[in-house]
């Protein structure tokens, strides 16, 4: 009997896995000691384009944001192919791996965060650790002694103990009450009256409000009206002398 020859086994190659697409951007970047801010666009996009098509050849779902990335590194480079660069408001030529670059910068910061954090997280699991539940559990079945409670207990700390059961008990006893005062302004009414003045006098001083009613709510009820007036281009105000006074005169 003829022995067949075995077929070839495929060759699997494992890709490490990236967060992101900026996580796989920087990588190439802290790889190969690249400035962030002098990007090699071409290199860098093929390299991208080139692990993407591992991703697509061992059928591994490649996600929505590394194909918007893989399209905004094509088009950089095509860009900077171009013989005409794109100039600013000061003619100055535009480099199109500036957005790039600042969104790099700003990823990186965030995972040096991410990685400043975790490493406190361990730190503190290593000096804090978690107790077991089962030993949770061992102490709160764990008969008590009333007598321990009384361990450490002073007169100072008994009458504390007392003044806020007292406190309690007055609270129970005479709970908050929530008083609602109706405004003695209205909109409407304050309204009126700063039309009527502006027809009668055609300009005042703001601050002759304050001194007929030095009363804060009237004041806060006529600046409102006076900014709902300007915003109508009804009323239009000058600035006049003294400390925070200004005149209220009527629109032609």
């Amino acid at each position: 009997m003829e022995a067949r020859p075995l077929a070839p086994s495929p060759y699997h190659v494992h890709l490490p896995r990236f967060e992101g697409p900026f996580d796989l951007l920087l990588y190439f970047i802290e790889r190969d000691e690249i400035d962030v801010c002098d990007i090699p666009i071409a290199r860098i996009t093929d390299e991208f384009l080139h692990y993407l098509q591992q991703l697509e050849a061992q059928r591994i779902e490649i996600g929505s944001e590394f194909i918007a990335v893989a399209a905004q590194l094509m088009k950089i480079k095509a860009r900077m192919l171009l013989p005409r660069p794109q100039l600013d408001a000061q003619q100055q030529p535009i480099d199109p791996r500036a957005e790039l670059a600042e969104r790099l910068k700003v990823y990186q910061h965030l995972r040096q965060g991410h990685e400043i954090l975790a490493w406190l997280e361990t730190e503190h699991r290593k000096r804090y650790p978690r107790t077991a539940p089962h030993e949770w559990e061992r102490l709160r079945q764990q008969p008590r002694d009333p007598a321990d409670e009384l361990q450490g207990l002073t007169l100072f700390g008994l009458l504390k103990v007392y003044q806020r059961l007292l406190h309690k008990q007055e609270l129970r006893q005479a709970p908050p009450r929530h008083v609602i005062v109706q405004y003695p302004y209205t909109v409407e009414g304050v309204r009126l009256e700063l039309t009527d003045r502006l027809t009668r006098t055609g300009r005042f001083a703001f601050s002759a409000l304050a001194a007929e009613k030095p009363d804060r709510l009237y004041l806060i009820f006529c600046l409102l009206t006076l900014l709902e007036l300007a915003q109508e281009r009804r009323v239009r105000f000058v600035i006049g002398e003294g400390f925070n006074n200004f005149w209220v005169e009527a629109a032609a």
